[in-house]
């Protein structure tokens, strides 16, 4: 997985945990982890068949300017719909979601929990008027994310961190959340 994915990963378990229990969440991260790989699996064949029709409207292309008279096979679809099964079948082997990706999230997830408080009280003291029980869940499991990483892995730049949750707010959160999350952690530097 790429660090994005890794980060939207850590993001959405820990939006996760507004919504079930302590106990609830240890059965959550297995679900929670099921429905990312059928997703990983779902762009993986997606991809997959689009590089396997790229190639045969390539390769047909090539066929019929080499024999010009001669038609493009009738049974085309067909073609490409084995071709991409051939090629599922090869990758099938292939772990898209990794014990290492997991253990990532999962380390995230712990990491930034176990500065919940303290990451909560800089929150709240920057957000003139806002409380974190008022922030919307997705912009406050972004926060608390980016806030984390500045603030303890040194292997996130600030400016990557700040940017990353900017980002992810405009995919995830509501039409201005992207401005709330940037201007947060704009304070928090």
């Amino acid at each position: 997985m790429t660090r994005r994915e890794l980060r939207i990963c850590s993001m959405l378990l820990l939006y996760r945990q507004f919504f079930f229990s302590e106990e609830e969440m240890k059965e959550q991260k297995e679900l929670f982890f099921n429905w990312v790989e059928e997703r990983l699996e779902k762009k993986q064949r997606k991809n997959e068949a689009k590089d396997a029709l790229k190639n045969f409207v390539k390769k047909a292309e090539e066929e019929v300017a080499e024999n010009a008279e001669e038609k493009v096979s009738e049974n085309a679809e067909e073609e490409v719909a084995e071709k991409v099964e051939e090629e599922v079948a090869e990758n099938a082997e292939e772990e898209l979601l990794t014990e290492k990706d997991k253990e990532f999230i999962l380390k995230r997830y712990d990491d930034v929990n176990a500065h919940v408080r303290e990451i909560d009280k800089k929150i709240e003291e920057v957000s003139k008027g806002w409380k974190v029980s008022r922030i919307n869940y997705v912009d406050l499991s972004l926060i608390r994310l980016a806030y984390y990483e500045m603030k303890y892995d040194e292997d996130v730049p600030v400016a990557v961190a700040i940017n990353e949750a900017v980002d992810i707010a405009k995919i995830y959160g509501e039409d201005d959340s992207y401005s709330f999350v940037n201007g947060i952690l704009a304070k928090l530097i």
